[in-house]
């Protein structure tokens, strides 16, 4: 309803000089006797416009082409199209091949008129996206697409313009969201290498979320003994956090590996251990499942930039980090759909769904104190 307001009130500053102008033009055919009525008003987000000339006798169109053509050309020029005029066969459709016909009132006093309508589809050209930047990129495309359809040209070029304009400041603000939501675990002074000479150290955001798409696969494995370890995996992105970063991600990474629309580079992922063990036979010969974990942490890269915390400081902040997610003192990746985060997904699935204890998984988080800090960083 924002957007309606606002553009409506785009439209009514316009309208009232656009009305006037079109008067102008007809004043010449006031002189000559006849009648001339201009209408503009709004639809949803189009605005109309209706130009009526009217006499009492009878008259031929090629009496007011001339000046029907330069309302035309002036309506052009703001952007509107012809959506239908007054022709031989009834209907609304404007084609070019249909020929304006002036037609015979039979309502009312009885006179001759020819009546014109144009419309503006989508956008206006009072209302520019500085004016309400929630509309989104694809509307101007959109609106582009249909405009060059109808065989324009200069105004499906301007709206390309915005398009790509608003496509960067939705890139913007998702980067923006995508930092404000990293900025809950705080900033890593880390190392990335790659091929060659590049190594850089700088400072980054952190963002992980749970890669479950195997889990069920590999729990499945345990249960039937044919691993012995059970982990959870998690994929990892960078985000800069700073200038230096910043341009290390445009220049390198974002070639290395890429960037997504948010910024964001997924450089590989990390696993916790869930367990060591655990899968066994009672004295009944029936299996049972623990989790017994370890405390065990890997990481890998994806591609061809490794990484690891570039300190020791740095590093066990992040071991901080782990527990304070896990332990609820940072609610990570919370969602309507994913109330608690990541931690209340995962403890549903194991508590829930799998029918582990609340022990075990509080056994889980206390495994997280004993992660080693060297495995986390290099000098």
């Amino acid at each position: 309803m924002k957007y309606l307001k606002r553009y409506n009130e785009a439209v009514f500053v316009g309208k009232s000089s656009m009305k006037s102008d079109i008067e102008d033009i007809l004043l010449e055919l006031k002189d000559e006797g006849f009648e001339t009525f201009v209408e503009i008003s709004v639809e949803g987000k189009n605005e109309l416009c209706r130009v009526e000339v009217r006499k009492e006798s009878e008259f031929d169109y090629t009496q007011i082409e001339e000046t029907i053509e330069r309302v035309k050309h002036y309506m052009t020029d703001e952007n509107f199209y012809i959506e239908s005029f007054s022709h031989v066969l009834h209907g609304n459709i404007y084609t070019p091949d249909k020929i304006p016909y002036v037609m015979k009132s039979i309502i009312g006093n009885t006179k001759f008129y020819f009546q014109i309508k144009f419309k503006n589809i989508l956008i206006h050209k009072y209302f520019l996206p500085s004016a309400n930047e929630e509309l989104k990129s694809d509307t101007y495309k959109s609106a582009a697409d249909k405009l060059a359809k109808m065989g324009h040209v200069k105004r499906p070029e301007e709206l390309m313009k915005w398009h790509v304009i608003s496509k960067e400041r939705e890139k913007e603000e998702a980067k923006r969201k995508a930092i404000e939501e990293a900025s809950k675990l705080g900033t890593y002074k880390m190392t990335l290498k790659g091929r060659g000479d590049i190594k850089f150290i700088g400072d980054f955001y952190v963002y992980f979320y749970w890669n479950n798409d195997n889990f069920d696969e590999n729990y499945q494995d345990w249960k039937s003994f044919d691993n012995s370890s059970l982990w959870l995996q998690f994929d990892l992105a960078v985000l800069p956090a700073s200038e230096e970063s910043k341009e290390f991600a445009n220049n390198v990474l974002s070639k290395e590996i890429g960037l997504n629309h948010d910024g964001k580079c997924y450089l590989g992922s990390f696993g916790l251990n869930l367990t060591q063990g655990g899968a066994s036979y009672d004295e009944n010969d029936k299996p049972t499942y623990v989790l017994k974990p370890n405390g065990g942490f890997y990481f890998e890269e994806y591609d061809s930039i490794s990484w690891y915390m570039a300190d020791r400081a740095s590093a066990q902040k992040f071991k901080k980090m782990l527990y304070d997610v896990f332990e609820g003192n940072i609610v990570w990746r919370e969602t309507p759909e994913l109330p608690g985060g990541v931690k209340e997904q995962i403890l549903d699935f194991l508590c829930s769904d799998m029918d582990h204890t609340l022990e075990e998984f509080e056994e889980f988080i206390e495994s997280l104190k004993r992660i080693s800090v060297n495995k986390l960083y290099k000098d």
